[in-house]
């Protein structure tokens, strides 16, 4: 849905979001915090309003530029360190990553969940936190 709302320029509505979110909700009794279709609209345009500032600003800020004394993402969008260094999404902030890979960005802060203990012993996660960050991937 996200592809279609923000490249082909269609609602969530017709691009399946909010279908997909009612969907969850009437399977799992919530989704994203989001119990009924004014809510699901109402986290919509929040999702709205993050792609058109990411849009303007070309970065997505950390948890601690948003919120001063924070020092992890905590929330954020989740991914795990394979062998090779490469990110492995782990399924949290799935809008934000769309968005920022929609919109080409070249840096994202993530939580990062379990690092492969090889990337530790060959250097490849001690160089991310050295801050030369995640290298562009082609994942799905």
């Amino acid at each position: 849905p996200i592809t279609r709302r923000y490249r082909d320029g269609v609602d969530w509505h017709e691009a399946g979001g909010v279908a997909l979110m009612m969907e969850l909700i009437a399977r799992r009794g919530s989704c994203d915090g989001c119990r009924t279709l004014p809510e699901v609209e109402a986290r919509y345009r929040g999702v709205d309003r993050l792609h058109a500032e990411l849009s303007a600003s070309r970065s997505m800020r950390t948890r601690a530029e948003l919120l001063g004394l924070s020092f992890r993402e905590k929330r954020g969008i989740y991914v795990h360190i394979g062998r090779d260094g490469q990110p492995i999404f782990g399924g949290g902030g799935c809008h934000r990553l769309g968005i920022a890979r929609l919109l080409d960005l070249d840096r994202i802060p993530v939580q990062v969940g379990a690092v492969h203990p090889l990337a530790i012993a060959h250097g490849a996660y001690g160089a991310l936190r050295g801050g030369k960050g995640l290298a562009r991937t082609q994942q799905p």
